[in-house]
């Protein structure tokens, strides 16, 4: 397997720019400081890391576009061929509480196609990527969502609606379920990588960083659309991914009752 180029300068970019990300993580665990000390200390420990990020992209890729989920637009170019979207800290929830459950996230756009995505959890050291027309890897393994099997899990990660927990329990499917939560596009790369079989969010907020987990899934044959079968592009939507029988088959069981507003 050939590794695109672009993807070992980011592959070098993610390691370096993390380093600092898992030390503070750690020394987080320890801390015993009030809440708001707690939230500047991750500030400050994503404002490092997006630093480093920014530093060493823009380095290799002057003309580019770098668009950073907290910080902003931090550089802009005029007539941009290449976009990066990039997400620090996915799972900032998870990170603040010690939960090692994070990652950071990699979308590139060029001419406004989404050709490119990285995602990387740096307590695992897992690299996942996928390159439009060359496919989805684990490092250097290639990603495949897996046969959808009949009594395999069904992971569900519910929204932000309160209730939405207790309406759960109403599905049929309910033994084939499990919860998850965190950091969406890690959980993404999973369903791309066979750990889980399909996932569906309720009233995600979708930002461009998401496209990473859902690039992923597309080129390791799997599916990922709305509610109404279209590639997720609003502001908050419904997301149903997974391989083929098993994208339909949250389609079929998921009722639409369940995504009324109460």
């Amino acid at each position: 397997m050939h590794t695109p180029p672009l993807i070992k300068v980011l592959s070098s970019i993610v390691e370096k720019s993390s380093k600092n990300l898992v030390r503070d993580f750690r020394e987080l665990k320890s801390m015993r400081g009030a809440k708001e000390t707690a939230n500047a200390f991750v500030n400050q420990s994503k404002a490092q890391a997006e630093s480093r990020i920014h530093e060493l992209l823009h380095k290799t890729y002057p003309q580019a576009n770098l668009f950073f989920k907290c910080a902003g637009l931090a550089q802009y170019s005029e007539s941009p061929d290449m976009t990066w979207v990039i997400n620090v800290l996915d799972g900032e929830e998870n990170f603040k509480c010690g939960l090692p459950h994070f990652s950071m996230s990699f979308c590139l756009f060029e001419s406004g196609r989404l050709t490119a995505s990285l995602v990387f959890d740096p307590l695992k050291n897992d690299l996942f990527w996928a390159y439009k027309g060359t496919g989805a890897f684990c490092g250097v393994h290639r990603m495949r969502v897996h046969a959808y099997r009949k009594n395999g899990p069904i992971v569900m990660i519910p929204g932000s609606k309160p209730d939405d927990l207790s309406r759960v329990n109403t599905l049929p499917f309910l033994h084939r379920v499990k919860i998850s939560w965190g950091s969406p596009a890690l959980d993404f790369a999973y369903v791309a990588c066979g750990y889980y079989d399909g996932l569906f969010f309720q009233d995600l907020v979708l930002c461009n960083d998401i496209y990473a987990g859902l690039f992923m899934i597309k080129e390791s044959g799997g599916f990922a659309s709305n509610r109404q079968g279209r590639f997720p592009t609003e502001k908050q939507d419904i997301i149903i991914a997974g391989n083929n029988d098993c994208y339909n088959t949250l389609g079929r069981m998921i009722p639409d009752a369940f995504f009324d507003e109460k």
